[in-house]
């Protein structure tokens, strides 16, 4: 039995255990999924396992022979109460519909939605024309959806959901994330520690207490939807009772190893989930703190270990992180654990108590819009190689092991480092980027002296019934931003909007918000309300000057009255001895005026898309690019591009590349040569 004891406690069983989760992880990653679904399959049967409904969407999992993400829309409000009635956790229903793949992100380094499915092992989305349900009669699905049906009636409904459900569908983590605290709205050890503390109390004189607070975390996990971070901490609860019940085999540290390998034995894909990346990483660093007698001292020790710690996983995945996150920790992780999260329990008991959570609700969501509005402590993080955060980590290992201080200057150079990789750059780069049916087209200049974006892309919206409005929109501006930050581009110097119709500039107000930016330059045609609103907010900074000391730059724009389409500003820039001729929406009409004023040039950014209206036969020659782009969205209502303009292309045989094909495209400049590259994945 000692030398059990003595091999289960070694270093080196716990080597090979880890030896062995590498492999068993490496070839589960690389062997591909296959879905039990056929291609053709359009009747569906299952259970619904999550669910939201927005607006006049109806979103949700379908668990049958494997997980399917539903989309339907609601056709109207008399349907969309009927299915708010029958749309429940547990709900049995048979769908009607079209299965395709899920499509990925159409800018590089931003979030996959395609990726995000697949690791939580959903292959198909489905398109629902027809949906019907029964009620579950599973006695958990029913308690809770009891519980939910409750406490959406409640004032401040989303904070009951986030804290005790863990929802956060309704809520707005933007500036959460931004101050370094979305992790409070994420049920993790915090909560769970409430719970079991006041199970303990509560049931510390009855046998076997402590086998049914397991059984109850054991639910509440349920409850909240099996969550990594959550799962962490009921399991290590679960192993640390028969840890003492079996005499104390394993230190804590080894239970913490034991979860993980359990953990991602159960699911390997856990470990591409944010959550258990910053549950385990930030749990493991803590093995070694060294604790501090004074309370407040501690408390900054924890906070400044949790960021540190963080700091890889929000950089890869977000890159940005906020240096205020230290010691906004320090003021809203007591604040929440001591004040908000108790008080949303004590209300549900005394509801007279409501006056006191609105009140604190009000003081949390001010302090977090005020710090969220503090830009200078945020730092731009570009997309970096997964293996210099390793060693980031392993840097950061050796300092809290050896308690050297000296490792920290070299971590934070190590951070300032990887931050101005792109200054060092000596290559241009033109992205022309996949905003759908839209238009968007990154310049950069060598070290990233200069950045000019032209356009933003944006889609045209059209006023909806109440009831058909979303809660939460999805604003396009935010993946933008997010693309620019992978860049390492924290700033642009020049916004140029080469007219005022919604697909190309929708999302500048937006973007003009998030990102600062020093120029801003409008068509000199009549301004139409986006483009006035747009003057009013930033006139400062509106300016007709488009200047720069590495790109040459010659405009071909005409101002044609009551015509955006024609007053489109027309550029060539020239990044070395490569030009780019940018035509905007403008017509065959600006074509034939400017023909006398152009040359030959390397890339064509047609004009209008792609349409029958733009890219006529002798400007084409004229230009004889040799790379034409087309910026179009897939199965679009305009049929762009036009049968013509491709036999156009083709006749003159001038290679074209379609945004909604080749998505994002990246022309690489140097002194030498230009190199051409596109985004596309394999499947």
């Amino acid at each position: 039995m000692k030398n059990w004891k003595v091999i289960l406690q070694s270093k080196t069983f716990f080597f090979l255990l880890f030896l062995f989760l590498f492999i068993y992880l490496s070839i589960y990653y690389l062997i591909p999924k296959k879905s039990a679904y056929l291609e053709n399959e359009i009747i569906f049967y299952g259970t619904i396992t999550e669910y939201f409904v927005d607006g006049d969407s109806l979103s949700f999992i379908l668990k049958g022979k494997e997980k399917l993400k539903v989309y339907y829309t609601i056709e109207n409000e008399l349907e969309k109460n009927d299915i708010i009635q029958k749309a429940q956790y547990g709900s049995i229903v048979e769908v009607k519909g079209q299965l395709e793949y899920p499509k990925d992100n159409s800018l590089p380094n931003t979030f996959s939605y395609k990726d995000y499915l697949y690791y939580n092992h959903i292959l198909y989305v489905l398109n629902a024309n027809n949906i019907s349900f029964q009620n579950t009669k599973n006695i958990f699905y029913n308690i809770k959806n009891k519980i939910r049906n409750y406490l959406i009636t409640l004032p401040h409904s989303q904070y009951y959901l986030a804290f005790l459900l863990g929802d956060t569908k309704t809520q707005d983590l933007t500036s959460l994330r931004s101050n370094g605290i979305s992790h409070l709205f994420a049920i993790s050890g915090m909560h769970i520690s409430f719970f079991t503390v006041i199970l303990h109390i509560i049931l510390k004189k009855r046998k076997y207490h402590e086998i049914i607070i397991s059984l109850f975390l054991i639910f509440y996990a349920f409850l909240v939807g099996f969550t990594p971070s959550v799962l962490r901490v009921v399991l290590y609860y679960i192993l640390n009772l028969i840890n003492k019940i079996s005499g104390n085999i394993f230190t804590k540290k080894q239970l913490f190893y034991w979860t993980i390998i359990i953990l991602l034995l159960y699911d390997p894909f856990f470990l591409k989930n944010i959550g258990f990346q910053y549950s385990f990483c930030i749990r493991f660093l803590f093995f070694y703190k060294k604790e501090e007698k004074s309370y407040l001292k501690n408390l900054l020790k924890v906070s400044f270990i949790a960021f540190l710690a963080s700091v890889p996983i929000t950089a890869y995945h977000f890159y940005e992180i906020n240096i205020l996150g230290i010691f906004l920790n320090i003021i809203f992780v007591p604040f929440v654990s001591l004040l908000l999260y108790p008080l949303c329990f004590i209300v549900l008991i005394c509801p007279f108590m409501t006056f006191l959570f609105t009140f604190l609700i009000n003081i949390f969501e001010k302090w977090n819009s005020f710090f969220a509005s503090i830009t200078f402590f945020k730092i731009v993080i570009p997309k970096t190689n997964v293996f210099l955060w390793i060693g980031y980590y392993a840097l950061l290992y050796i300092y809290l092991k050896k308690s050297q201080k000296k490792l920290l200057i070299l971590l934070i150079f190590f951070i300032t480092i990887i931050k101005y990789v792109p200054k060092i750059d000596t290559a241009a780069y033109v992205y022309f980027l996949d905003v759908g049916q839209g238009d968007s087209t990154l310049f950069i200049s060598p070290f990233q002296k200069e950045i000019f974006l032209i356009d933003t892309g944006g889609k045209v919206t059209y006023q909806k019934e109440e009831w058909r409005r979303k809660k939460k929109p999805f604003d396009d501006a935010d993946t933008l931003k997010i693309f620019l930050n992978s860049l390492g581009i924290s700033s642009i110097d020049s916004l140029i909007l080469t007219h005022g119709d919604y697909d190309h500039i929708g999302n500048a107000l937006s973007l003009l918000n998030k990102i600062n930016t020093k120029n801003i330059i409008l068509n000199r045609n009549e301004k139409n309300k986006l483009e006035q609103e747009i003057e009013n907010l930033y006139l400062k900074k509106i300016t007709n000057n488009f200047n720069s000391n590495f790109f040459e730059i010659r405009e071909f724009s005409q101002i044609i009255k009551n015509d955006e389409n024609d007053s489109s500003l027309i550029f060539q820039i020239k990044a070395y001895q490569y030009s780019f001729l940018m035509m905007g929406d403008a017509s065959k009409k600006i074509e034939e005026k400017i023909l006398p004023l152009i040359n030959k040039n390397d890339v064509l950014k047609l004009g209008h898309h792609g349409s029958n209206t733009s890219s006529a036969l002798n400007f084409l020659k004229k230009v004889k690019p040799k790379y034409a782009i087309i910026s179009v969205s897939e199965k679009n209502r305009y049929g762009h591009p036009s049968k013509d303009t491709i036999t156009n292309l083709n006749n003159l045989s001038i290679p074209y590349y379609e945004t909604s094909k080749y998505h994002t495209i990246c022309f690489k400049i140097t002194k030498k040569a230009m190199e051409f590259f596109t985004f596309i994945k394999n499947s």
